[in-house]
């Protein structure tokens, strides 16, 4: 019996283990890295309530969301310091006239706070966040005389 090339369709390569192995590999690797990737970027992590301690790669990790107030104040005075500039990791607040500043829906759970104004001496901090509202008070040394 003769078969015929139209009813067989194209002809495919049978897999070789070679190809299996390669894609055993691949897989692996695959797996290794976003072992390593996924919990870096907070995609997944030890999760209170989950019964291995471990959210699924498909569920969330709920986001930390902080607002940092605060006065800013001369260190020898102690008066409030207006039209100061406060940054947290790019997020940016102006101080009014009482002094206070606000700095709103911040996401990151640790960072760099600076303050700064003309004739004052620049001030950065550390600060871990854990969510909810977060009460910072700075004091801004005066410049020397004669200083930028």
């Amino acid at each position: 019996m003769e078969r015929s090339r139209e009813s067989s369709g194209p002809r495919r390569r049978r897999p070789s283990h070679r190809d299996a192995a390669a894609g055993s590999r691949l897989r692996r690797a695959v797996a290794v890295t976003l072992a390593i990737v996924l919990p870096a970027l907070g995609c997944i992590g030890p999760q209170a309530g989950h019964r291995d301690g471990y959210a699924s790669p498909t569920e969330p990790t709920p986001a930390v969301v902080t607002n940092v107030r605060g006065i800013v104040r001369d260190a020898v005075t102690r008066a409030p310091v207006p039209d100061a500039t406060v940054t947290f990791e790019g997020t940016t607040a102006v101080t009014r006239s009482d002094g206070n500043y606000t700095l709103e829906r911040i996401y990151m759970r640790a960072g760099n706070i600076t303050a700064s104004r003309t004739g004052y001496l620049p001030f950065t901090n550390a600060l871990a966040l854990n969510g909810g509202e977060r009460q910072f008070d700075i004091l801004l040394s005066p410049a020397p005389a004669g200083a930028p």
